[in-house]
């Protein structure tokens, strides 16, 4: 599930609520089908704000020590649903700023699982497009090269084996 929140103005902080309450409601609906991971540009900035009441998670590593109010909306929504960002708990890559211009710098765009699914992450990657353009030999002007960097996270599926059973059917 991919969600993109626009910028902070003073008349859309009223409708952040909804939106959160919005995907909250389709994590209830969904949460018993799987697990489930949420990625996109929340233009949410959580400092260091806790996002999870998990003890058992690996601590943040946070690259960003800003928050804002959308942050703040994100860090109520994360401890609500009982879910916590990936971002910063990197097991072999460390963390890094998601949205990067001649404006600044900042994390912005998250990916977030639920807290018990946590341990089926096995990395998390935030790879700025100039590196992967780079990598790939693609050569751009700097003004055409995106601002908000790519979140790669790898993860184990759970599978489930049933068992057949055959059920003999009588017929008259």
């Amino acid at each position: 599930m991919a969600r993109y929140i626009s910028m902070i103005h003073y008349e859309q902080t009223i409708h952040i609520q909804d939106f959160y309450d919005s995907l909250m409601t389709q994590i209830y609906l969904y949460q018993d089908r799987g697990d489930y991971y949420i990625s996109g540009d929340f233009n949410s900035r959580l400092g260091e704000l806790c996002d999870s009441m998990d003890d058992e998670l690996p601590v943040r590593d946070v690259v960003d020590v800003k928050n804002n109010t959308y942050g703040t909306f994100l860090h109520e929504f994360l401890i609500s649903t009982d879910t916590c960002v990936l971002n910063g708990r990197s097991k072999k890559n460390g963390n890094d700023f998601t949205f990067i211009s001649s404006m600044g710098r900042s994390v912005v765009d998250y990916v977030i699982c639920p807290s018990n699914s946590f341990k089926l992450v096995n990395d998390v990657q935030i790879i700025r497009p100039v590196k992967l353009f780079s990598e790939a030999g693609v050569k751009c002007r700097s003004s055409l090269v995106p601002d908000h960097s790519f979140l790669r996270w790898d993860f184990n599926i759970r599978t489930v084996r049933v068992r057949k059973v055959e059920v003999e059917q009588q017929y008259l």
